[in-house]
């Protein structure tokens, strides 16, 4: 699960850069790296892996390793080439933000098509054993740079000719136990999979176990868990892990192996990947494992395990920077495992050295696959960056790139190649601060190495910017969240706030993220204010109908209605919750009070009960007081109300419940979760009887003028509770 989904669901319920270089001398860029700390680690890493591939599946063949991209002739090698410089760049870099963000372990690697400069590990693997980070051989979890194997595996049997990238996946799937419902005329192919364009909804149910020993066999997790098609595919992108995991099956099914068999077979192995692996747990042959952890009270405490079931093809790989190493240049290298077991041993310092014996090495995909990987598929608008097949392009500085990140609770990666600058950037982290520190060490990476070629400097807004401002106003929300369930409510941390904010400015605000602000550079276009990312609107029949970020290719922002929005919805949210607590408190305390003789009772005259006034208070026995909660009369719309109250507010408290515990709710295991639906059903009965209640009192005159209008509002309340549970699916309706 993304990290954006997690804060989506938290917010609901919550109710919701400079760095400094320290050289390192002496320490070889390309030797395992000692930890940053006193932790000794092991001697050496473990021998690498390349295990047999089956008879069913014949191992890549060797190709002619094609000409490796080098620098023009008339320029100087980039700076990140000279290895001292690098290593200590990012020495710094790694120790500032390890250090700012409070994380416990992280690990590098730099390259290029023909060398490896950096592969290096810093701080802790294990705080417990004090076993250090080492960059070769510690495993680190890299989430959903698990669907670059995917994407390759895919290409791999397109190369093969069991896949096309535009055949009805459904044909695939004929012994399998998922199948795609004809929701739409367009049938969905792996093409859309790998764009996400198949027009899935998110789903959170099923994704995740508790223990390895509950994990399920693949076919069987993504039928049970498979998400409903909420738009035509090929229409826009909305990120579907789920999506991804079923083009792994599809593998499975056409090769007859296993995915995580498959991967090792045809992808590790080939690649030298001798510590990477989709297996959960990782098993110890290949070494100590970067284990995760919270940083709490000035600590780090073991973080609980993360096991994928349904989605495993599509985060649940680990590797180490060595081996995201080696697979970062079979893309930059065309295809070519040119750090393979097959190659010759020692280094490859040069592109010409591979023109030397051997004269091939194994293949992992041809360069047409590899361009198909790389080149822009689809985008949700032609001014911003698209979607290549699993790669996301985006620009550093100017400099176009592709890229994918990985996040989970605890871990975070990313990956990042520059084909125009033959450099390929892998990091990743093992504390929750890693999503953050990832984002400060490249922005101070790209910011060193490769810089911005101009300046952006402030323009003045496009003529008309004024009347286009009014267009774009308004709520909109990500096309990642899910619809058809009640998990729908996380849509409202994905909701996307626009306001004007001065001459041709606007701001966008997304809950538990920083707010931007945003400066027109041209028609229904604007450029981040300090920055260089930039959000577009789509306008129809004069009024903005979607958004999309450059940073963000895999998902768009659709309009919603104004009461969609999260302000009106918290505060529809937050008054119910209120005027149940005012009501119950104000009740409870009234009851208690008359059962001990005295109240000021100005508000309720219950017909036909004694009363005897004594400046302005009535006197009452405990026989009298006994009366009021009579189920009859104003007694029993008080008992109505009084249960709705308590209802509603079990119901809300539920909700905190499961979100309090995210892990629960992707395993299925959220004790909470059992009780949520029958009491929104409950709620939202209780909401028509305080109606009814309310109806009754007005007619009969029950209560004073005051306590009638306190009860037109509680039944105010409770059917616009009623309306947000039916929106968002917590109704069988």
């Amino acid at each position: 699960m993304n990290v954006r989904s997690r804060r989506a669901l938290a917010v609901v319920l919550a109710g919701v850069v400079l760095l400094s270089v320290f050289p390192v001398p002496g320490v070889s860029a390309l030797a395992p790296a000692a930890p940053v700390g006193p932790a000794p680690g092991p001697a050496a890493d473990a021998a690498a892996r390349a295990p047999p591939a089956p008879a069913a599946l014949a191992p890549p063949a060797p190709a002619p390793v094609p000409d490796l991209p080098a620098p023009a002739a008339d320029s100087a090698e980039p700076a990140f080439c000279d290895r001292g410089t690098l290593e200590a760049f990012v020495d710094g870099a790694m120790a500032t933000t390890m250090e700012r963000h409070h994380v416990s372990g992280a690990t590098v690697a730099v390259v290029r098509a023909n060398e490896t400069l950096l592969v290096k590990g810093y701080g802790y693997a294990d705080w417990e054993n004090e076993t250090g980070v080492y960059g070769e051989s510690t495993p680190f979890r890299v989430a959903s740079l698990s669907k670059l194997v995917v994407a390759t595996a895919v290409m791999q049997q397109v190369e093969a000719g069991r896949l096309s990238l535009d055949r009805d996946v459904d044909t695939y799937l004929a012994d399998s136990p998922v199948s795609i419902p004809d929701t739409y005329s367009e049938p969905i192919t792996l093409r859309h999979l790998l764009t996400h364009t198949a027009g899935f909804e998110d789903r959170y149910d099923g994704y995740a176990a508790g223990e390895p020993t509950a994990l399920r066999p693949l076919g069987e997790a993504l039928a049970a868990s498979r998400p409903a098609r909420v738009m035509p595919p090929g229409e826009v992108t909305a990120y579907s892990n789920w999506g991804v995991a079923l083009a792994a099956h599809i593998v499975a099914e056409v090769s007859d192996t296993p995915f995580e068999t498959y991967a090792e077979q045809q992808v590790f192995g080939p690649l030298g990947m001798a510590h990477a692996t989709f297996e959960q747990p990782v098993p110890s042959s290949l070494g100590p494992q970067a284990r995760t952890y919270s940083h709490v009270d000035g600590r780090y405490q073991p973080a609980p395990v993360e096991y994928l079931d349904a989605i495993r093809p599509a985060g649940a790989m680990s590797a180490s920077a060595g081996d995201m190493a080696r697979f970062m240049r079979m893309f930059l290298a065309e295809g070519v495992a040119v750090d393979s077991p097959a190659a010759a041993p020692g280094p490859v310092e040069s592109a010409a050295a591979l023109d030397q014996p051997p004269k091939s090495l194994p293949r992992v995909l041809q360069p047409q696959s590899v361009a198909a990987m790389q080149s822009r598929v689809f985008a949700n608008d032609p001014r911003v960056n698209g979607m290549g097949l699993v790669f996301k392009h985006q620009t550093e500085n100017g400099h176009p790139a592709v890229a994918h990140g990985g996040d989970l609770n605890y871990a975070h990666a990313r990956l990042v190649l520059v084909p125009e600058h033959n450099l390929g950037v892998f990091v990743a982290y093992s504390s929750p601060g890693g999503s953050e520190a990832r984002e400060d060490f490249l922005e101070a990476f790209f910011d060193r190495f490769l810089p911005a070629a101009t300046r952006i400097d402030h323009v003045p807004p496009p003529a008309g910017f004024e009347e286009r401002l009014a267009v774009v106003t308004g709520e909109y929300r990500s096309t990642r969240v899910p619809v058809t369930s009640w998990h729908s409510i996380a849509g409202l941390g994905l909701t996307m706030s626009v306001r004007s904010v001065g001459p041709g400015e606007i701001e966008t605000t997304i809950p538990l993220f920083p707010t931007d602000r945003w400066v027109e550079i041209g028609p229904y276009e604007y450029r981040r204010v300090g920055g260089r990312d930039r959000i577009v609107f789509t306008v129809e029949d004069g009024r903005a109908s979607q958004a999309a970020i450059d940073s963000v290719p895999s998902m768009a922002f659709e309009r919603v209605a104004w009461w969609e929005g999260v302000l009106p919805q918290f505060a529809a949210f937050g008054a119910v919750a209120f005027l149940a607590i005012v009501t119950l408190l104000h009740w409870i305390l009234g009851f208690l009070r008359r059962i001990g003789g005295r109240l000021v009772v100005d508000e309720y005259r219950p017909g036909g009960l004694p009363t005897r006034t004594d400046g302005g208070l009535t006197l009452m026995g405990h026989h009298e007081a006994m009366a009021l909660v009579r189920p009859e009369g104003p007694g029993l719309v008080k008992l109505v109300v009084a249960g709705t109250c308590l209802v509603q507010l079990a119901f809300l408290a539920s909700l905190v419940g499961i979100v309090a515990d995210v892990p629960a709710l992707l395993a299925g295991t959220s004790p909470y979760e059992a009780f949520l639906l029958p009491l929104a059903l409950a709620a939202a009965v209780g909401g028509l009887a305080t109606v009814a209640g309310t109806a009754l009192a007005f007619r009969r005159r029950y209560f004073t003028i005051g306590g009638r209008f306190h009860l037109a509002l509680l039944a105010l309340a409770g059917t616009v509770f009623g309306l947000q549970l039916a929106h968002w699916h917590f109704l069988p309706v």
